[in-house]
């Protein structure tokens, strides 16, 4: 079992993360111009891709040699394989891509944090289709001892999940500051306009009809593009929190409003 997956080690060990294309958070961060190294954001979903390859080839071989009672079992031991060495340059990769600590700097976004998250969720879904399905074909055929309820295979699924998805949990924990921070760094400059529409309606009359209606209609034209910024911000307190801590998340948004 902890042979299947070399090639896989070896292909995550090999990667050269870089920041090509990556959005920073910091203004002053030169992580887009990288030229070297390819982005983790658009890599990963490839490398999840072969790791579903190999489990769907590892049914198969269990199937012929082990029997199709054993089959899910193998699948699932051979997954946990998959992450146990990876784990901790999971995190490293992710800490790299974008801190989990609110004061330090980073080089990239943490929409790329959520973009990956949400990429490991869907991962994790169709793996679990592939063992889940693998069982209950066994079921199906009469392969699974009666008193096989699938309980222990389903807690050993669900171990593996957790370590699969240790790396995000700095990221949920403090989910609502790291927002906050994020969501006040891509909305700046929408701010500053706003606020030098003000400023300069200000300085030019604002205490005459004609003045005090020029900066509304200004600020109107520019508010609205602060709102589509707000829908991505609930739709990452969707994805990072599943809707739990719903204060936190919605206190966020209106400290930014």
């Amino acid at each position: 079992v902890k042979s299947r997956p070399d090639a896989l080690h070896k292909s995550w060990f090999a990667f050269k993360p870089a920041y090509a294309g990556v959005t920073s958070d910091d203004p002053s961060s030169t992580a887009a111009t990288a030229t070297s190294g390819d982005n983790f954001t658009t890599w990963l979903p490839t490398w999840y891709d072969t790791v579903l390859n190999l489990l769907n080839e590892e049914k198969r071989q269990s199937t012929t040699v082990f029997g199709l009672d054993h089959a899910a079992e193998m699948i699932a031991k051979v997954f946990k394989e998959c992450f146990r060495p990876i784990t901790p340059s999971f995190r490293t990769r992710l800490e790299n891509l974008y801190s989990s600590s609110v004061s330090a700097q980073s080089k990239g976004s943490f929409e790329s944090v959520c973009s990956i998250y949400e990429s490991s969720i869907r991962f994790l879904v169709m793996v679990y289709e592939i063992i889940a399905g693998t069982f209950l074909d066994a079921v199906d055929s009469g392969a699974t001892m009666k008193d096989d309820t699938g309980v222990e295979l389903y807690k050993q699924i669900m171990d593996t999940f957790a370590q699969v998805a240790s790396p995000f949990r700095n990221y949920i924990i403090g989910y609502a500051k790291l927002e906050n921070k994020h969501f006040e760094a891509i909305a700046q400059t929408t701010f500053r306009s706003m606020q030098q529409t003000v400023t300069q309606s200000s300085s030019s009359g604002l205490a005459s009809a004609d003045g005090l209606q020029n900066a509304i209609n200004q600020l109107k034209a520019t508010a609205p593009e602060i709102f589509p910024k707000l829908d991505v911000s609930l739709e990452r307190f969707a994805l990072m929190d599943g809707g739990f801590r719903a204060n936190d998340g919605l206190a966020t948004v209106d400290k930014s409003v």
